[in-house]
């Protein structure tokens, strides 16, 4: 390479220097226009994350209400709202040294390089704003999703002890009455006695059996409201004779009044009581015991009716052993399951706040801690 060829490389004509500004000031001019449009979608779609999320919020405070069930969830015990108004403070920051940077055909090349190395990578941090909130729409969805199933579970822990405290009661009378009852020599002898006292810790076991369900609660499954009125209609139709106790029929009509629009069929009490006689053929067919409504066995003989309670007994204490199991699987499936709308959006909002922060107000960044909150 000769000299002459070196000072081409070296010092640009005129010709390319003009053509690199005119390049860097169109650069610069459709990049300050396009600001302008990505700040307010990214605006418009942080805020209508957020308005969606708090409607939301007040519809199943208002179900909650409705239901008599605690409701804790709130997007207000976050930051969310502190760091949408930092947002708004620097995208109004940002679009002020916009306007003051004046971009025009008559830019030199030393301001326009001077302004893009200035607004440059601001805008473009906006821009990734833009980009991450085209996954909002899924958070919102998945927020409605968690609120929902949290009244449901709310609603099935109610139902739960409500048919907990009618089969206690009913246990509870029952054992009474036999604890009554007197057995005399001729009894003992022919297997009364045997037979009082397996009654008993039949009635006991029942009574636990009826106190652990109620306890267990499933985690990160899907509620169906459906089965929860199939698990009352059970207990009423094979446990309470077909007598609804208070406390069950009032939650029975409030599910069925709140969400009977939804799905008329399905939601029929023809379509229930076809499910709990599924349902109790198939308790049958698992080989679990089902709790008899309290009439008299025809075991035969009192000794062989007595066996037979001690059989029923020993399947009640397997089935409260695996219910004691299937709540450790469920307790590390609570564990495990996705995490709260809230808290991402929460997050979200956090690496917008921090990247979208005007240079000026910048001291250091801490890149992995900006990696980890996008």
């Amino acid at each position: 390479m000769n000299l002459e060829e070196a000072k081409d490389i070296i010092y640009p004509s005129k010709e390319e220097k003009e053509s690199a500004r005119k390049t860097k000031v169109n650069e610069l001019i459709t990049m300050t226009k396009q600001n302008s449009e990505n700040s307010s979608t990214l605006e418009t779609a942080i805020l209508n994350t957020y308005d969606e999320f708090v409607h939301h919020e007040q519809m199943a405070r208002d179900l909650a209400k409705k239901f008599k069930i605690p409701y804790s969830r709130t997007i207000t015990t976050t930051s969310s709202r502190q760091l949408i108004e930092r947002i708004q403070m620097n995208l109004q920051e940002i679009a002020a040294k916009v306007a003051g940077a004046k971009v025009d055909e008559n830019t030199t090349l030393e301001d326009a390089k001077r302004i893009s190395t200035e607004l440059t990578s601001q805008l473009d941090e906006i821009s990734y704003g833009v980009e991450v909130s085209k996954g909002f729409s899924e958070l919102i969805q998945a927020n409605r999703q968690q609120a929902e199933n949290d009244i449901k579970r709310g609603i099935y822990e109610r139902v739960q002890v409500a048919i907990e405290n009618a089969r206690v009661q009913r246990y509870t009378e029952q054992k009474a009455s036999i604890q009554g009852e007197k057995v005399g020599f001729l009894g003992r002898i022919v297997g009364k006695q045997q037979l009082k006292q397996q009654k008993l810790e039949n009635l006991d076991l029942k009574i636990q059996l009826a106190q652990r369900q109620a306890e267990k609660t499933p985690q990160g499954e899907t509620y169906s409201i459906r089965e929860m009125l199939v698990d009352m209609r059970l207990c009423v139709d094979n446990e309470l004779e077909g007598k609804f106790t208070p406390e069950i029929q009032e939650i029975y009509q409030m599910i069925k009044s709140t969400y009977q629009d939804k799905d008329a069929r399905e939601f029929s009490e023809q379509y229930i009581q076809r499910l709990a006689g599924q349902r109790l053929v198939a308790q049958g067919k698992s080989g679990l015991p089902t709790v008899q409504n309290g009439s008299a066995r025809r075991f035969g003989k009192t000794k062989a009716e007595a066996r037979m309670l001690e059989t029923e007994n020993q399947g009640l204490r397997q089935k409260m052993l695996k219910m004691r199991t299937y709540s450790l699987k469920t307790d590390r499936m609570h564990s495990e399951q996705e995490p709260d709308a809230m808290v991402v959006f929460e997050q979200k909002l956090k690496g917008i706040a921090i990247n979208t922060q005007p240079n000026s107000r910048v001291a250091t960044r801490n890149l992995e801690d900006t990696l980890e909150l996008w």
